[in-house]
């Protein structure tokens, strides 16, 4: 359960962090208002432009693989965004926009395969830690980015995706385990039937 509530918890995080640092970042890159719009809009424009292709990658790599990558890539694209010049500040938005959006598809598939009995309560869960971490956020970016500059203030919430990322993974190895076991084998049992077939009958 924790690792599920960590990775809720830093889904929203660096997209409500940006808020509170836009006028200083406005102030020392010199974007215009404009540009700051498109700045916040973009992780809202990669989740309604790019779910079909979250859904067709879960269904390719499977939830636990995703999840797993997808809070890599949020990490990555904050650690972009937070890199400086204009052109990373958009680039690592759009990273961490499609990343949330992979996330937003693989967590109503986990709940639906693997808490299908629990799914009220797990939705709950999501819906609070999500909350949570976007109340923290936007509590805490202000000052982070008083005291540290909007660059690292705003590249310390990595560390919260890729500390998800890396829970998740360990909690879930038994079942790609269990997963590498069953698919080698299938691979064996397919081995072994078409051997079989093979062998001149009597």
């Amino acid at each position: 359960l924790i690792p599920f509530v960590m990775v809720c918890l830093q889904l929203q995080v660096p997209t409500v962090a940006l808020g509170p640092a836009l006028l200083v970042i406005q102030r020392e890159t010199g974007l215009d208002g404009v540009a700051a719009g498109a700045l916040t809009s973009i992780p809202v424009l990669c989740f309604a432009v790019l779910t079909p292709v979250a859904s067709r990658i879960v269904g390719k790599i499977g939830v636990t693989r995703a999840m797993t990558l997808a809070s890599l890539a949020v990490g990555a694209g904050v650690v972009l965004r937070s890199a400086g010049p204009v052109p990373a500040l958009f680039a690592g938005s759009v990273v961490l926009g499609a990343a949330i959006a992979v996330v937003n598809i693989a967590i109503p598939t986990l709940v639906t395969r693997r808490y299908r009995h629990r799914a009220l309560l797990m939705n709950g869960i999501q819906t609070a830690s999500t909350n949570i971490g976007s109340a923290v956020s936007a509590a805490v970016s202000a000052p982070l980015v008083a005291l540290l500059g909007w660059q690292l203030g705003l590249g310390v919430w990595s560390i919260a995706s890729f500390v998800a990322a890396a829970v998740w993974w360990v909690s879930t190895r038994a079942e790609r385990e269990r997963a590498a076991f069953e698919a080698a084998a299938e691979v064996a049992a397919s081995a072994a039937l078409a051997s079989a077939e093979a062998e001149p009958a009597g």
